[in-house]
């Protein structure tokens, strides 16, 4: 456990996925965690891989916000380790819990260029432990580029379980008995957002994420020469890894990205409220895909940040960003 400033504590540990449709095959895979929070009288036991189940105290009247990491990164850069700690620090008022993806860092699995679904089912399951172990409210799931794509989408599955509650609640309206066929961890962790209507999740905020329109073919765009030349002739190719993992690229993996379309976002419940926050300096991903995610979405909130690089430049911004996240929440999720 690290002890920051005095009152903000980090605390690392491992939960264990559900299984998924990975090339490696259907195993359950351990997902690295750090938590970032002010400590409670409250009890959660929960895995550390050299402890083995270790109990923790956690304030549960405080928010959890959940932060995702982009392509070829993992939970503890510099933009999000730094974003965790401010934020608690600052807001005092909620937690931050930061993990790596499957094949990322130090969660076990196999790494790919997109899975969205994989990427989706380790947030799932993420979401799953703060509700169930922790027992917390989440005020927002927030994600650094590739980290947007599964933020972004459980915004609009939250919209397809959102229409799915209303239509079970007109049953039970009409017919009462039809209340006990429901499960009451539909009813938890709801919070109630300045519309009045209510949404497991009344907050998200994308970092810098790239706005999909399919088909686009960026990626095989930005390849050199020779992993072009590979791709051909193998039909894939290795990236520079990082110490024993591999991170291989085939064809499967570049159709996957090229037909993916983030045009879904345009369905997102107006009750939940999307914060953009992008460098007008980011030659990653441009400024203007952020400006397509502010004409999409029904309730979204734009902030641009001027001179500021695809990650923020590290922790130049970090104010910048803590107080517009600040702001966000205050007005949307009541933190």
């Amino acid at each position: 456990t690290l002890v920051r400033n005095g009152t903000v504590e980090e605390i690392n540990f491992y939960i264990s996925s559900c299984p998924s449709n990975e090339r490696a095959g259907n195993t359950t895979r351990d997902i690295a965690c750090t938590l970032t929070s002010t400590p409670g009288s409250s009890s959660a036991h929960i895995l550390n891989k050299k402890k083995g189940d270790i109990l923790i105290k956690i304030d549960r009247s405080k928010p959890v916000i959940i932060i995702c990491h982009d392509y070829l990164s993992w939970r503890n850069q510099m933009l999000l380790s730094g974003l965790a700690v401010k934020l608690v620090d600052t807001l005092q008022s909620c937690h931050a819990i930061r993990f790596d993806f499957g094949g990322n860092g130090h969660s076990s699995g196999e790494w790919r260029l997109t899975n969205v679904d994989g990427l989706f089912n380790d947030l799932e399951r993420v979401v799953t432990f703060v509700r169930e172990t922790l027992r917390c409210d989440i005020c927002c799931i927030a994600g650094h580029s590739m980290g947007a794509m599964p933020v972004l989408r459980h915004a609009w599955e939250q919209t397809q379980q959102h229409h799915q509650q209303q239509q079970k609640d007109e049953k039970i309206k009409k017919d009462p008995a039809e209340e006990n066929g429901i499960d009451e961890r539909e009813t938890l962790s709801t919070t109630t957002n300045t519309t009045g209507k209510k949404m497991n999740v009344p907050c998200y905020v994308n970092l810098a994420g790239r706005c999909y329109q399919s088909p686009n073919g960026h990626y095989i765009d930005s390849l050199s020469q020779s992993k072009r030349d590979e791709l051909l002739q193998h039909k894939k190719f290795e990236l520079q890894s990082q110490g024993q993992r591999r991170r291989v690229v085939t064809e499967q993996d570049i159709k996957e990205r090229d037909q993916y379309d983030s045009s879904f976002v345009k369905n997102i419940h107006d009750s939940v409220s999307v914060l953009t926050i992008h460098g007008d300096a980011d030659t990653v991903v441009d400024v203007t895909n952020a400006k397509k995610f502010d004409e999409f979405i029904p309730n979204h909130k734009l902030c641009i940040i001027q001179n500021a690089d695809h990650n923020f430049n590290g922790l130049k911004y970090m104010d910048n960003i803590v107080d517009a996240v600040g702001l966000f929440l205050h007005k949307n999720a009541g933190v």
